[in-house]
């Protein structure tokens, strides 16, 4: 199944490349992406956006709030920590009668949309930590 994922990642215009025994990097949108090859299980496709939001002690529970956030609304997209950082992870389990190219391109889309999302809310946070911190800053 690994030659087949990493077959329709390729049509669909991807520069995949090893990062590891099993693991597979490309890019879409400027994001990296993840394929996590399961070797003892071959149904098993993982793809994920690694490194979305670091932790650390001053941002911990915003983190563990947005987990929830995303865990809680989206579907088939799901927020975890890994290695102190927040990562998107998409998982399904194939039957081998799939169409991988079409599989993969909403797997990838819906990653992205999620991704966006992370981003927009990021960005909102930003904003309104500046906006409260000084307001004499924004009117230069």
């Amino acid at each position: 199944m690994n030659e087949k994922v990493l077959n329709a990642l390729k049509e669909l215009g991807f520069i995949v490349e090893n990062v590891g025994d099993t693991n597979y990097c490309f890019q879409y949108e400027g994001n990296n992406y993840l394929y996590m090859y399961n070797e003892t299980d071959e149904s098993f496709l993982n793809i994920a956006i690694p490194n979305v939001l670091q932790f650390n002690d001053e941002n911990e529970l915003y983190c563990h709030r947005l987990m929830e956030g995303i865990n809680n609304q989206t579907k088939y997209v799901k927020a975890y920590k890994y290695d102190d950082s927040v990562w998107l992870f998409y998982e399904l389990e194939l039957s081998g009668n799939e169409k991988l190219r079409d599989v993969l391109s909403r797997i990838i889309l819906r990653l992205a949309m999620c991704n966006m999302t992370v981003e927009k809310i990021l960005s909102e946070k930003c904003d309104s930590t500046t906006n409260s911190a000084d307001s004499d800053d924004l009117a230069e």
